[in-house]
């Protein structure tokens, strides 16, 4: 594999990324799997081609069945299942996957909008909070 173990940080701006303590990096999902270490499930780079998921093993089974053409099962085990897709179908796979994305960021006039609830908010302090936050 040439793709640095920390390459899913490319997703960083329209997904949730966590980097582990080994240093790889995970796309966190909505899906869990109760009693586990982790109470997430994550997509992870498997080679430079295919990109690897792990679901509960009911989800899992039904999008293999429902999509064969898409993903492959690498894993079966009793709690969890692991599939394989190639990389290039993960826009395609958001709300198969339920992938947590990232927040949107403000518009300009919702950035409007929160200035001027701040300086409002600034200004009707009192002068004691005043004296005292610039100390």
């Amino acid at each position: 594999m040439t793709k640095p173990i920390d390459y899913l940080r490319t997703y960083a701006s329209k997904f949730l990324v966590t980097r582990l303590e080994d240093r790889t990096v995970e796309i966190r999902t909505k899906f869990k799997i109760p009693d586990t270490r982790r109470d997430w499930c994550s997509v992870y780079l498997f080679s430079d081609t295919h990109l690897g998921v792990i679901l509960p093993r009911r989800v899992g089974h039904r999008l293999a069945r429902e999509m064969p053409d898409i993903f492959t099962i690498h894993q079966d085990a009793d709690d969890g299942v692991a599939l394989l897709f190639q990389e290039d179908r993960l826009d395609d796979l958001v709300d198969v996957l339920k992938l947590r994305r990232r927040r949107r960021a403000l518009t300009p006039e919702q950035l409007e909008r929160q200035i001027a609830f701040l300086e409002v908010a600034r200004a009707s302090r009192t002068p004691v909070k005043n004296a005292l936050s610039a100390r």
